[in-house]
């Protein structure tokens, strides 16, 4: 399913600085070894830390009438080219994650940032065709560059998103 269910759509969304209350679930996603081939381990002092808004490393909460539904670990956050390490959509399925990271691109965009960057494993089809859909331009294969929880070496790719600039 593609893009936003009826009832989704509807509800109150905001990205937020997460909380301390949000760690148990943000941290079941990290550590659910259904996503060890797609996430990174994040400890959790390193997500605790970046709970604090102002540091380099930010960790948000995405909440849909207020009830968490997506997360993202940004790392990069004290210049103007944060790279997003983790996304994580806790209820998949709903256009949850189309609707999230939209609005995260809005978040960024309003800071005033240049771009935007991650890394994804090229068979992860699913956030693939979102990054794309969404207007990831620039890709860049990195060959062999991951290691997986799992133990399997795989390649990567690197995906910008340019903001425009202003009036532009």
């Amino acid at each position: 399913m593609t893009g936003q269910s009826p009832e989704t759509a509807l509800q109150p969304a905001r990205w937020r600085p997460a909380r301390a209350d949000d760690l148990p679930a943000i941290s079941a996603i990290l550590t659910d070894p259904a996503f060890f081939d797609v996430l990174g381990a994040v400890t959790p002092e390193a997500l605790a830390e970046a709970c604090a808004p102002d540091g380099a490393r930010r960790l948000l909460a995405f909440d849909i009438d207020g009830r968490l539904a997506a997360f993202a670990y940004l790392s990069g956050c004290d210049g103007d080219r944060p790279k997003l390490e983790e996304f994580a959509v806790l209820a998949r399925g709903r256009g949850t994650g189309t609707r999230a990271l939209s609005a995260l691109l809005e978040v960024l965009r309003a800071e005033g940032r240049a771009s935007f960057w991650l890394h994804v494993v090229p068979d992860n089809a699913r956030a693939l065709a979102l990054y794309r859909r969404l207007g990831f331009g620039r890709e860049e294969v990195l060959p062999d560059f991951w290691q997986t929880r799992n133990g399997d070496r795989v390649d990567l790719l690197r995906l910008h998103y340019d903001f425009a600039p202003a009036g532009a």
